[in-house]
């Protein structure tokens, strides 16, 4: 799975996840003298031996080296803020302080004084505040160090509603990103799904989800936010574009996903849209741009909007279309650490000009299949950029049921491109606008097809 933790829908990776590969969890180690958790602390306290496994992970395993030291100090500065918030004296916290001015940069040694010191400090806290976050934050403090967009600490409802929305619910919306902090907009409905049924139309904005409000909200969690288990209900509240009043509606999820392919011609230029790069995607768009080219297309469009999910074998196959046999892009799992991807295959005969939709929905292996195209001149790219969830992350389980999920490999393109974190460029911009959408309009679709009627 690419582009994320194997708990994160859209660049998250578990089984949800568009990305690479599977889960990799690991339970936490222990290191000598270290007695885990304290007899007494709250059951969602994170150990020092918790806090070592994600240490470990980090130093041994990212994708950027970390000074050790930094990764200290970060978790030291984490547990301290967030003791104090709880309630502790700053003075309380002088144990930390301590363990952070005796830091030599001996990895090993470094860490048993942060480990004594950390587990010192919550036995003495333990009865005066709720010492269930201090442990969060310290591991917090350790991820954010990497400066990594895509590792992150999950807390265990985080994981369990990740783990729930793998299911095949959903209310059968494609959603498009926002240009700017705002809610994201309903760009596409499955036909006879429960927000079709419900009056949910293309061009509305999503306001909330489950009570919790869109705005400033990543994609992933919004998607999170709106599948689940099959039948199980979840509230949202759309804004329709010229309507003063939003609404609220009450939806039963229910398996209501757009087709992986669909083909059609639009005023004389193939447009085939892939919602998924699932099993068979290059087969069918194959078939589809053959069948239009003989029926006198003029140009071939592909929609790889709201394209989320699939595998990065797919991908390959796919961009050998129109690419032929190259290399695509490269897998770094470390300083120095690189490997090529490959397409293997012929491109399609008699090729046409060919346009590439995408938009900040657009995660994993459709980025690496953008790129290509990109890069090897085989089409022109149009929309907003993409997601930038070209990443592989290795999931570390703790003892309270939360995961650390750290970046162990990216994909860059073809040509070095750091595609995580920063996404695919449009060569020119097109974004959707709610009321142009409402009324029918697709401004980047029109304006693909524009290009290819020039």
């Amino acid at each position: 799975m690419l582009g994320g933790i194997a708990l994160l829908l859209n660049g998250c990776m578990v089984t949800s996840d568009p990305a690479l590969g599977s889960p990799d969890t690991e339970a936490p180690p222990r290191a000598a003298g270290d007695t885990g958790a304290l007899s007494g602390t709250s059951d969602s306290t994170l150990s020092s031996a918790d806090l070592l496994s994600i240490y470990q992970k980090i130093v041994i395993a990212s994708v950027d080296q970390v000074d050790d030291t930094t990764l200290i100090l970060a978790a030291i500065g984490g547990a301290r803020t967030a003791a104090v918030d709880a309630g502790a004296l700053p003075f309380e916290t002088d144990i930390l302080d301590q363990a952070a001015l005796g830091l030599t940069g001996d990895p090993q040694g470094d860490w048993l004084g942060f480990a004594s010191a950390y587990t010192t400090f919550l036995g003495k806290i333990q009865d005066v505040i709720d010492v269930s976050g201090v442990g969060q934050a310290a591991a917090r403090g350790m991820i954010s160090a990497t400066k990594d967009p895509i590792s992150r600490y999950l807390d265990r409802d985080a994981v369990a509603a990740l783990q729930s929305s793998t299911s095949e619910g959903s209310i059968g919306v494609v959603l498009s990103p926002p240009a700017e902090p705002g809610p994201p907009m309903v760009r596409r409905l499955v036909t006879g799904g429960p927000a079709e049924r419900a009056g949910v139309h293309v061009g509305d904005q999503l306001l909330a989800v489950g009570g919790q409000q869109t705005p400033g909200l990543d994609l992933s969690d919004v998607l999170q936010a709106l599948n689940g288990a099959s039948g199980s209900p979840v509230e949202v509240t759309v804004s329709t574009p010229g309507s003063a009043v939003p609404r609220s509606l009450t939806l039963q999820r229910l398996p209501a996903r757009p087709p992986a392919t669909t083909a059609e011609m639009r005023n004389g230029v193939a447009y085939v849209q892939v919602a998924a790069l699932e099993q068979g995607a290059t087969d069918a768009v194959r078939r589809a741009l053959q069948d239009a080219t003989s029926a006198g297309a003029q140009g071939w469009i592909l929609d790889l909007r709201g394209n989320g999910d699939g595998s990065l074998q797919e991908a390959e196959n796919l961009a050998a279309l129109f690419v032929g046999s190259q290399t695509i892009g490269i897998v770094q799992s470390g300083p120095g650490q690189r490997s090529p991807i490959q397409s293997v295959g012929q491109p399609l005969a008699n090729p046409l000009p060919l346009v590439v939709l995408v938009d900040g929905a657009t995660a994993g292996p459709a980025e690496l299949l953008a790129v290509a195209i990109q890069e090897y001149h085989a089409g022109r790219i149009v929309g907003t950029p993409t997601r930038g969830r070209l990443g592989n992350t290795s999931n570390v389980g703790l003892s309270d049921g939360s995961v650390a999920a750290i970046t162990t490999t990216r994909i860059l393109s073809a040509t070095g491109a750091t595609l995580l974190g920063t996404g695919v460029m449009p060569d020119e911009s097109a974004a959707p606008q709610p009321e142009a959408a409402a009324s029918g309009q697709d401004a980047p679709l029109e304006r693909a097809v524009a290009l290819l009627q020039q």
